[in-house]
């Protein structure tokens, strides 16, 4: 069963022996009396969680599933460690399809990569709907970019997935115009030789004012915030990522590019990320009004899911400091 909590209140903590009335004061002050809360009146045995570096480790188990409201101005940023999801339990939740492309990786990052984000597609999805992890099926543009096929009552359900070397992160939304991106940065790369394929001249400028480490780290979040956009479109790698640019302004990015490349760049807006000092990640969104973000970390050990809203998403300026 999966139950959401808010991290800033999770305490390693067993409740009296009071017939559960210390666990709905818990409740209460936790969730600060919200429709969460309300919902649990009456579990007296409470689910609770340690918010750790990649997942919430889980306590004692015993709570109701709830089902997860999505509203038109939010976009869900699922966050899932890739080292606990298992063949054993998971395997069985992929179609025949994702079951043979699993079986086809030679390496066996790749297929973890794969696998642990099919899950974590599958487990989001279905904490939004009453649909069980293995009924849902997917169908792909001429671009590779994933939609729901099945159940067809579902398709306004709209969703992104990346993953790299341990992590898997996914954004759900109502909104079609929606794009993820995560990287691993503890890796060397050529810094100089892909920012002349993929960055502006104003971008490698940027990323060249920073020195050693710093340009790593800006190498990184001007991939991913460039990667994220381009998987919003719907395009992926197919658009060329010279055409368009981004540089901030009052602290929020912006998207320049030709008309040709996209005839309305001020409808765009993105939130770049860090997870810790190792990891970068980046959303985009094609919608002027307010988003509302919520961060969510899924463990595929217990199933459970916990909020990590603390300042995971920050914007860090792209031009001149």
């Amino acid at each position: 069963m999966r139950q959401e909590f808010e991290c800033c209140a999770l305490w390693r903590w067993k409740p009296p022996n009071d017939g559960g009335r210390a666990v709905a004061r818990w409740q209460q002050s936790a969730l600060g009396g919200s429709k969460e809360a309300s919902s649990l009146a009456g579990v007296n045995a409470l689910q609770l969680h340690s918010f750790s570096r990649d997942r919430c480790a889980t306590a004692s188990v015993a709570t109701a599933r709830v089902k997860r409201e999505l509203g038109n101005d939010c976009v869900d940023i699922w966050y899932c460690p890739l080292d606990g999801v298992e063949q054993a339990r998971h395997m069985a939740w992929l179609d025949d399809g994702e079951v043979a492309r699993y079986h086809k990786f030679a390496s066996r990052n790749a297929a973890q990569q794969y696998f642990g984000g099919r899950v974590l597609t599958r487990a989001a999805l279905s904490s939004y709907t009453n649909v069980p992890e293995r009924a849902w099926r997917f169908s792909a543009n001429a671009h590779g970019r994933p939609a729901i096929a099945e159940p067809v009552g579902h398709r306004a359900l709209h969703f992104n997935l990346s993953h790299t070397t341990g992590a898997a992160v996914l954004a759900v939304g109502s909104m079609a115009g929606i794009g993820i991106d995560i990287e691993a940065v503890d890796r060397q790369v050529d810094i100089e030789g892909i920012g002349r394929r993929v960055f502006t001249a104003a971008e490698n400028a940027w990323v060249a004012s920073g020195r050693d480490e710093a340009a790593l780290q800006r190498f990184f979040q001007l991939w991913t915030l460039k990667e994220a956009y381009m998987k919003a479109r719907g395009r992926g790698f197919s658009l060329d990522p010279l055409t368009f640019g981004l540089s901030s302004a009052n602290g929020r990015f912006e998207l320049s590019c030709a008309p040709a490349c996209e005839p309305q760049p001020a409808r765009w807006q993105f939130f770049p990320s860090s997870r810790g000092a190792d990891i970068k990640m980046a959303l985009a969104v094609g919608g002027s009004d307010h988003v509302r973000i919520r961060r969510l970390t899924y463990d595929p050990i217990s199933g459970s899911v916990c909020r990590t809203d603390r300042a995971l998403m920050g914007q860090e300026s792209v031009g001149q400091e």
